[in-house]
Parts: structure tokens; sequence; C-alpha cells
């Protein structure tokens, strides 16, 4: 029995007969001590009608989400240190550029 298992998320999902026992799939996601998990109810097809399975897959979300945070930080960092550069490149450029024509300025006075 799912109640019986040592397993935590499991113990609380078997709690919903209705998800247990769904004849499609159904996804939920549960608190179990302070950790969030996803858990999946799938129906194992068969011809006999008086007798059902289901396969039952419990996940941390830390597993699923921790590399998508990792990646997502990660593609920020780096689209900050390119804007960043970009713009001290674009600076410097403006300023070795317009040098010139101060020079031209100073000379057009005296």
């Amino acid at each position: 029995s799912a109640s019986a298992s040592p397993s935590p998320p499991l113990q609380k999902a078997a709690g919903d007969a209705t998800f247990m026992t769904t004849t499609g799939s159904e996804v939920k996601s549960l608190d179990v001590s302070g950790e969030r998990y996803f858990v999946v109810s799938t129906a194992v097809p068969n011809r006999y009608r008086f007798w059902g399975l289901n396969i039952v897959l419990c996940m941390p979300e830390k597993d699923i989400l921790g590399d998508i945070v990792k990646g997502r930080n990660t593609a920020i960092g780096v689209t900050v240190g390119v804007f960043v550069a970009a713009a001290m490149l674009s600076f410097g450029l403006v300023y070795a550029l317009l040098q010139p024509l101060s020079d031209v300025s100073r000379r057009m006075l005296d």
C-alpha cells in the first residue's frame, strides 16, 4: 500500500484516492516537511476493468528546477556583462572620435 511506503511524498499523495486511481495522467505539487515535490500519477492501460494499476512518480522540485535556475542566472550574468562591456566600449569609441573635434575647435579659436 502506498500509505505504508517509507517515502513521505508518496504517503501524502496516497491520502488522495482520486489522484492515486486516475484513469489518465495527473500532476500535483506537494509540500512535504518544507520541501516541494512534483508527484505524477499515470494509469497503466489494461483490458480488465476490475484491475487497475497506476504508476506514481515523486521527484523533488529542486532536482528539476535547480539546473533551470542556475542556467537562467548564468544567462542573466552573461547578458549584463556583455551590456556593460558594450557600453564601456561605446563611451571609449565616442571619446576617441570626438577628441580631434576639440583640437579643431581649439585651432579655430587661435
